[in-house]
């Protein structure tokens, strides 16, 4: 719970900036931070997953499944002192096919869209709808892990629209490409720091 405590009050500072704004949050982030602070969730899009939610490893279908029960279980059979599972029953299996199950988080191409296909369609509609409007981009601290998910659209979003401007706060890659640099703002150091002078 002390990581939560430490990384809310950045989530609040956010939102208190775009809480009366017609925003949109699209997110590498599977850990519901942006919702438990507020955001509504009408206006997320978390195309790497979410926590929340597990699904089978094969998978044998499209289902996902809620975590809270599954993870009741295992907290109700792990020995406090070896955190060994004390029984094997506690761990989940697929309800359809018996297989191994995982988080419904991005790793290979076992991975299960179909709970983020209406967060995305809103997404490209509100992205669509903003492209000749004037719009600000607030993009924090994603660098190149998987630059593909937030970074790069970010940019394309800023390119071809000739209002957008893009803020991107970043501690070590803070860089946009120079197509952009005339509309853009390199903002290098930690977001909280940075977010307290906007």
């Amino acid at each position: 719970m002390p990581f939560i405590q430490l990384l809310a009050p950045v989530y609040q500072q956010l939102f208190s900036l775009v809480r009366d704004k017609e925003y949109f949050v699209i997110t590498s982030n599977v850990d519901t931070m942006f919702e438990k602070n507020g955001f509504a969730p009408s206006r997320i899009f978390t195309p790497q997953g979410n926590y929340k939610l597990m699904q089978c490893l094969q998978p044998c279908s499209d289902e996902t499944y809620d975590t809270r029960p599954i993870l009741d279980k295992l907290l109700a059979n792990l020995d406090p002192v070896t955190h060994e599972i004390t029984d094997a029953n506690a761990i989940p299996k697929c309800p359809k096919c018996g297989g191994d199950m995982f988080m419904n988080v991005r790793g290979g191409s076992w991975f299960i869209e179909k709970p983020y296909e209406q967060q995305r369609e809103r997404f490209q509609s509100w992205v669509h709808q903003h492209l000749q409007t004037p719009i600000v981009i607030m993009d924090m601290g994603t660098g190149f892990n998987t630059p593909g998910v937030v970074r790069w659209p970010m940019e394309q979003i800023t390119y071809h629209n000739p209002s957008a401007y893009l803020l991107r706060f970043n501690r070590d890659h803070p860089e946009v490409p120079a197509e952009i640099a005339a509309r853009s703002l390199q903002i290098k150091g930690n977001i909280d720091e940075m977010l307290a002078l906007l």
